[in-house]
This record gives C-alpha cells, structure tokens and sequence, in this order.
C-alpha cells in the first residue's frame, strides 16, 4: 500500500470515526431531553392531579356547587371516584373474603405452564394431569384492578361494606365538558 492510499483510509477511519461520535452525541441528547420531557410530564401529571382532585373540589365545596356553567358555555362538575388496591399482605384474607360473600367471580386464576422444546403435545394436558406427571405449574390468582375498582364502587353506590384488606382511596376528580 503506497503512502497516499495509507493517508486515504486513516482519512477515512477518522471521518468514520467523527460520524460515530457525532451519532453518539446525538443519541445522548436525545436520551437525556427524553428523560427531562418524562420528568415534565410527570410533574405536569401531579400538578393536574392537584388542581382536579383537590384545588377544584375545595372552591367547589366553599361556593356549595356541585356543578357550574362557565361564561364559555363549558360545564364544570364533580365526579366521585375511587381507586383500590389489594396489598400482597391481605392478600390471602382478601381472596377469603371475596370467596366467603360469593364476589369469587372477579378472581382470575393465571396458570403458566412451561415446556421445554419439543413438549407441544403436552401443554394441551390439563393442569392437573400436569402436576401429576411433574411438569413445572405457576399459578397466580388475582383481581384486575378494574374490575376491582368497579367492583368496589358498586359495593360504595350499594353502601356496602368492603373488608379492611381492599384498601379503598375515595377522591373526586373535576370533569369538563
């Protein structure tokens, strides 16, 4: 190789090399602005958060509305509305609970089932044949947490009770139409 093609390909190598640096530059910024908008946004969550479940309601509460129609023709109101959760702890006297007063239905039983290559014709056995054979079963029972939270609200509507362990969190949120 003479000493131009020599200085042609160390051009080369560094333009190349500049190109890469330059995406990775690229590639950060953009990462790191991605990081700063989801931190914005998030903040921007909370801070709408504040004004429709607590700022809004307390003016509401003050002036004794429930609902107002604004110069604009839009209509403010007032929504009640919970969330739920079953924490892991009550977990088991949760699912008790919801057994004993025949709510079992909103249980959702997920079984995973595991297999190596070439096992097809066994994953279509069914989970007790399964467990007898020895073949690996992970089950996990749960409650969607929308069908928990419907459920709960029915319960609240009904004026019902709801055992200690569904946590229930009651708010009103601000609805503009």
């Amino acid at each position: 190789m003479s000493s131009f093609e020599t200085e042609v390909v160390r051009t080369q190598s560094q333009t190349d090399m500049l190109r890469v640096k330059d995406a990775v530059k690229r590639l950060e910024e953009i990462t790191r602005r991605i990081a700063e908008i989801e931190d914005e946004l998030a903040s921007a969550k909370k801070v709408q958060a504040q004004i429709s479940e607590s700022e809004l309601p307390d003016i509401f509460d003050i002036l004794g509305l429930q609902e107002i129609k604004l110069d604009d023709g839009r209509k403010v109101s007032l929504k009640d509305d919970v969330t739920s959760s079953i924490a892991e702890a009550n977990r088991e006297a949760a699912f008790a609970w919801l057994r004993e007063n025949e709510f079992d239905s909103i249980i959702k039983r997920e079984v995973k089932l595991t297999f190596g290559m070439g096992e097809d014709a066994k994953a279509a056995a069914l989970c007790e044949e399964l467990i007898i054979k020895g073949l690996p079963v992970a089950q996990k029972e749960f409650v969607h947490p929308g069908t928990l939270k419907a459920f709960v609200q029915e319960r609240i509507r009904a004026g019902l009770q709801l055992p200690e362990s569904i946590t229930v969190f009651p708010f009103r949120k601000t609805i503009i139409k």
